[in-house]
């Protein structure tokens, strides 16, 4: 979406727009969808956040702050919250661990979690490495968005996703022998 719109988007939503505001809920509804898709590896569960932080970004969106984060790092950051809150909450945190399996469907999906074999493979690598995997190379987030989104070091986030990777093509390797 252009900058400007948004932008202008934003201006109105501030001003009390309950439109703009829609406007710019539906323009970010699909990647925090996304996001949480690749996080919880559940579409029951990620449809679930997505709508709890749609619902939390219009309670609380007096707070934005366009100077410290664009939209949807700001909403992506709000559902990521919320699914650490969820589990948090769930006294069965292997559930969380393992992760459901995800449905058939993968039209919604990104291509990292296309198919069978990455699909199965990403479910085995941990929380603190899936997540800056996912933000990089599935939500085309920078090194440094990331470590502002995960509250942790740039240098910390390119080890997390150079282990992830690594991980990743070590059992793909495995997977096609």
């Amino acid at each position: 979406m252009h900058a400007d719109i948004q932008i202008g988007l934003i201006s109105e939503a501030k001003g009390g727009s309950s439109y703009a505001l829609a406007q710019l809920l539906e323009q970010n509804y699909s990647a925090v969808y996304k996001y949480m898709l690749g996080l919880t590896l559940d579409s029951q569960l990620a449809a679930d956040i997505t709508q709890d932080c749609m619902v939390r970004v219009i309670e609380k969106f007096f707070l934005y702050d366009s100077e410290k984060s664009a939209i949807l790092t700001w909403m992506i950051t709000i559902a990521k919250n919320l699914f650490i809150e969820h589990c948090r909450k769930d006294k069965r945190k292997d559930k969380f661990l393992a992760f459901p399996e995800l449905e058939t469907q993968t039209d919604s999906m990104n291509d990292l979690i296309e198919n069978e074999e990455i699909l199965s493979t990403i479910k085995n690598l941990s929380l603190k490495a899936r997540v800056p995997v996912l933000l990089k190379h599935s939500a085309g987030y920078s090194y440094e968005e990331i470590a502002k989104i995960l509250k942790i070091p740039v240098g910390t986030v390119k080890s997390r996703i150079f282990n992830g990777l690594n991980s990743l093509k070590k059992e793909l390797e495995n997977y096609e022998r």
